[in-house]
């Protein structure tokens, strides 16, 4: 079973994709836990894409999740650069590793 579940997540990390997505708003949800510090999770809001998440992965580990989020305006269109299948349910949200306005 760990190596099902550890070669579903080398998959996932490492599947490559460029979509288009017009952004329609994006929120940061935090976490904390006893002893913890806070966790951040960049979710963003797309019409044609649904959500998508900025956070680490394989592919951008020289990229900072804050950086890609701040610089995604609403109301623009991207085209994003993804990893990750999307599909359910052995997958979560799109992650966003690099971006271009269009």
């Amino acid at each position: 079973v760990s190596i099902l579940v550890f070669s579903l997540w080398i998959y996932h990390s490492s599947h490559k994709n460029t979509i288009p997505c017009t952004v329609v708003d994006k929120e940061v949800v935090s976490y904390s836990g006893e002893g913890k510090e806070d966790e951040k999770h960049y979710r963003v809001h797309t019409l044609e894409c649904g959500m998508l998440v900025v956070e680490p992965s394989l592919r951008s580990l020289s990229t900072d999740p804050d950086d890609i989020f701040s610089h995604i305006k609403e109301d623009s269109l991207y085209e994003f650069t993804v990893t990750g299948t999307g599909v359910d349910p052995y997958s979560r949200p799109l992650n966003i590793i690099d971006y271009k306005e269009m």
